[in-house]
């Protein structure tokens, strides 16, 4: 279905992108990564495009990928929302806090001032805090037993899981 489609529209990223998570579905990961790496040199923007082309490329393992076409898409669409919590999103997988947190703070403008994106920068600097603490100081809560509960930092979620609840 895929092919007839790419042979009356052979420019169209988007059905590349859907064979693509097709091939990659059935196993045909070679083939997935080929069309995959021929979409990101076109340097799509669009998000019709970009939804099944994330899928595939978190799939495959390819988050750097991820993070780079919504980087694009973002520098070239600074307003829409979407795309920043797709972004917002790509950061988070990756880690990468800081990035995280001015956007999240970005978002806070652009929207003004949601309460989901409030919570996104205060748990975008409380996890920069906690990992700027020693191990051992980061309260966990790795065990509910009672000679936990009454441990400093009882009760308190890990941190990841509280970035996943905003």
């Amino acid at each position: 279905l895929a092919n007839n489609l790419l042979e009356k529209n052979s420019k169209s990223n988007l059905v590349k992108s859907l064979k693509a998570y097709a091939l990659e579905r059935t196993g045909k990961t070679d083939e997935a990564h080929e069309i995959c790496d021929e979409i990101l040199s076109h340097h799509p923007l669009d998000e019709d495009c970009l939804h099944p082309l994330k899928l595939v490329l978190r799939n495959l393992h390819r988050l750097q990928d991820i993070t780079r076409i919504y980087e694009a898409a973002h520098a070239a669409h600074p307003n829409d929302e979407g795309t920043a919590i797709d972004l917002f999103a790509s950061y988070v997988r990756d880690g990468n806090l800081i990035k995280q947190q001015q956007l999240a703070m970005k978002l806070l403008k652009l929207s003004g001032g949601k309460e989901r994106y409030q919570w996104w920068v205060i748990l975008s600097i409380m996890l920069q805090a906690c990992n700027a603490l020693p191990p051992h100081v980061v309260p966990t809560n790795h065990a509910a037993s009672p000679s936990s509960a009454s441990s400093p930092g009882a009760g308190a979620m890990d941190p990841g899981k509280l970035l996943q609840l905003a």
